[in-house]
């Protein structure tokens, strides 16, 4: 603006001079070519204290001007003398021509991030538009702990590309696409919003500043008065999000003797024309306690925007499972929001989370409720439907964190990591920093974020740190080679991978029982100095003599099982007197009782075996014999001989007997090997194991572990894994002839 210079004097003050004289200017509706306009308010205080300013809570430099002179009921001392006003209103033709109508002065420079003092944020105040009229804002400095009410966005950033503009007085901003079309959402038409972004409110080309603001995102999420969730729907989204609303509420709706009802700050499910026109940023929603006190939900509140259920399942809680809604449910918790792992510390943190979705906007607790009344029937149901289980497996997890949370309880930064191996980022360093506000380690001072180092040194400075912590027994437990094996130690786990339980774990489900390899040694690991290695105190208590060329994946049962059977009949007896039939069933399986996840069907598990290997050999073409199959030390195809089968029973009827089986199979180390040892024992390892590698024990270990001779460093190892092997599993291994205490070095 361009306001033309004018000289002022305090009134009744002519000959003495003031220094240091407080002025409040106003400068009113800047965006506006024909409305502009400021008023200076000498001496500011005098308009506090005769109630025409008012002071927002929690704002050091926010108020609000009363027009009238009215403000707070509440008797002060009135001043006969008055503040001084000027208005300047903006005056036609003393406006310098402008090239475009964008805020501002600085139109086409691009916007640069000033630096951040300690403690301070930046937000954004969203200005008022239109559909069709460009994003503006101002960007200010504020300290967090006076930053007043805001909102938060959580979304996917997907791709770099910087393609939209938002236009600020200090330059213009470059925006991707996807935040682009966030800020349009949240935009309200005649009122300004304001917002913490993180691509907008962290300089994200300053990596100190990223790592200091990491360790606010917790207070920054908190304080916020909701967050808003962008999933970035796509076609049939809006059905499944109507539909899943109808499930929540059909169920509050129902009489109940006791009913819970979820928190949410508004019981209707909102358009996204709503969003449009900009939500109150000071609303609020209930407590536990006070949702918990609403027992009177009844049908009439059945929110106004939400369609009714089809009288098709009015007798049951949601639609049947072979309804082609589920596909589109299912979509809808595939969308990558779910697996961004920024999003896990914005909504466990954030008290009140909006989704949006389509055109809905629902609350956090309305599609939690609803996605746990689903959940439940999937469950009971005596068909496979766990592929659309896992869908929403993520977003149950991210929940369950949520009232973790609520109750202040806190996770390891270890187990966090473990919890969320699922979950992706670009950098694959954040899946470390992303973490850390919602660790009850988190503020160990070797887990500082740190964008400069190469990311080597940062896994390993992670890892060492564990293990001072008394966690590298954990470590071993979950680590071993795998496709980074040349990048990273082979002790230090992949958390960027979802991998299955493993055997240290498997007590917890159908095994006859814990593990307990090492007996009741107790663990001595340390870490080298000046070096990645790990050194670990155990024996050696075997060597791989054979394995097999297939894995235990579904892809490869058949050729799997017809290599277990041969090199099983090729063992002279079992050290521990098992018959050979019992090896061929028990161990890929791992000696499991039952299997974790619960299957139709009441066969044991050898009756199931004996239904699977039917399955597995009626399930290729006909006409194709399979040679040097073999059972009960025959060597026979399948379709003539397999003792104990029957050859009149159906493949549907032998899939569902051979789901027990299949089961626990499923649950066995994924892509595990079946190998003999030069001792005569049997077992399952790791997909990478080799022959001639080493079976070791470690102090403290639950299971045994595969070691690998190291080429490029003598007399050390690298760790292969952990494996099953039959007949040591619970301190045998131990009082074996020969054994000796080593010291493994592993790198």
């Amino acid at each position: 603006m361009n306001f033309q210079m004018q000289q002022y004097r305090m009134q009744g003050i002519v000959d003495h001079p003031h220094n240091d004289i407080a002025v409040l200017v106003r400068v009113s509706d800047i965006h506006s070519d024909n409305l502009s306009s400021i008023s200076l308010f000498v001496d500011p205080w005098r308009l506090f204290d005769s109630n025409v300013i008012t002071f927002e809570e929690n704002w050091m430099f926010k108020c609000a001007l009363q027009e009238n002179g009215s403000g707070s009921t509440s008797k002060r001392r009135k001043l006969s003398t008055p503040s001084i006003s000027w208005a300047v209103p903006a005056t036609p033709g003393r406006h310098p021509p402008r090239r475009t109508t964008r805020l501002g002065h600085r139109d086409r420079e691009t916007y640069t991030h000033r630096a951040l003092d300690s403690g301070h944020i930046r937000l954004l105040y969203l200005l008022p538009g239109g559909q069709g009229d460009e994003l503006q804002g101002v960007i200010s400095h504020i300290p967090y702990e006076s930053s007043g009410t805001y909102q938060a966005l959580s979304y996917v950033w997907g791709t770099d590309q910087r393609t939209q503009e938002l236009t600020t007085p200090d330059g213009i901003l470059r925006l991707t696409s996807s935040l682009h079309k966030c800020l349009r959402c949240l935009r309200h038409r005649s009122k300004a919003t304001l917002l913490w972004v993180d691509a907008i409110c962290i300089n994200q080309e300053d990596n100190a500043e990223k790592a200091q603001q990491i360790r606010l995102l917790p207070k920054i999420f908190q304080m916020a008065s909701s967050t808003y969730a962008f999933l970035e729907g796509g076609e049939g989204s809006d059905a499944a999000i109507e539909m899943l609303m109808q499930v929540r509420y059909k169920d509050a709706c129902e009489p109940k003797s006791t009913h819970e009802t979820g928190t949410s700050d508004r019981t209707e499910s909102e358009s996204r024309a709503e969003s449009e026109e900009g939500t109150d940023s000071g609303q609020r929603t209930e407590t536990e306690d006070e949702a918990d006190s609403n027992d009177g939900f009844g049908s009439e509140d059945w929110p106004e925007d939400l369609p009714t259920y089809p009288a098709s399942w009015n007798d049951r809680c949601m639609p049947p499972l072979d309804d082609d809604i589920w596909t589109s449910v299912k979509a809808v918790f595939d969308l990558p929001w779910f697996r961004r792992v920024w999003i896990i510390q914005e909504v466990v943190a954030a008290p009140i989370v909006k989704i949006v979705c389509g055109k809905w906007i629902i609350d956090w607790n309305d599609l939690h409720l609803a996605t746990e009344i689903i959940d439940r029937e999937v469950q009971g149901s005596d068909d496979d439907f766990s592929q659309l289980q896992k869908s929403w497996e993520p977003f149950l997890s991210l929940a369950a964190q949520r009232e973790w949370e609520a109750r202040q309880y806190r996770w390891t930064l270890f187990m966090l990591l473990e919890n969320y191996r699922y979950a992706e980022s670009t950098r694959s360093r954040d899946h470390f920093f992303a973490l850390l506000g919602l660790a009850s380690d988190g503020n160990e001072t070797t887990f500082e974020p740190d964008y400069d180092s190469p990311l080597e040194a940062i896994v390993l400075r992670f890892a060492r740190t564990f293990v001072r912590q008394g966690k590298g027994m954990q470590l071993l437990h979950r680590a071993g080679l795998n496709q980074q094996s040349s990048r990273f130690p082979s002790w230090i786990p992949d958390w960027t991978v979802k991998i299955p339980s493993g055997f240290h774990d498997s007590g917890e489900g159908g095994t006859s029982e814990s593990y307990s390899a090492s007996g009741s040694q107790r663990v001595k690991i340390k870490c080298a100095p000046d070096t990645d290695e790990l050194i670990v105190e155990g024996i050696v208590v075997d060597v791989v003599e054979s394995i097999s060329t297939s894995s235990n994946l579904e892809q490869e049962w058949e050729n799997y099982f017809q290599e277990i059977d041969a090199m099983v009949n090729s063992l002279a007896l079992s050290p521990l007197g098992d018959s050979r039939e019992d090896l061929k069933w028990k161990v890929p399986i791992a000696n499991m009782l039952y299997p974790k996840a619960a299957v139709s069907g009441d066969l044991d598990l050898r009756s199931s075996y004996r239904a699977f290997r039917q399955y597995v050999n009626e399930r290729k073409p006909k006409g194709k014999a399979v040679e040097g199959n073999s059972f009960n030390g025959e060597n026979t195809p399948y379709s003539t001989t397999l003792t104990g089968f029957d050859a009149n029973v159906g493949p549907d009827s032998l899939q569902e007997e051979s789901m027990s089986y299949t089961a626990a199979l499923q649950e066995t180390l994924s892509g595990g090997r079946f190998v003999t040892t030069k001792r005569g024992y049997v077992g399952v390892v790791p997909n990478m194991a080799q022959v001639s590698d080493t079976v070791a024990i470690f102090k403290g270990g639950r299971v045994p572990f595969i070691l690998q001779k190291s080429i490029g460093r003598p007399q050390a190892f690298r760790l292969v894994g952990e494996c099953y092997i039959h007949g040591i599993m619970n301190g045998e291994g131990l009082s074996l002839q020969g054994v000796v205490e080593s010291e493994f070095r592993l790198h």
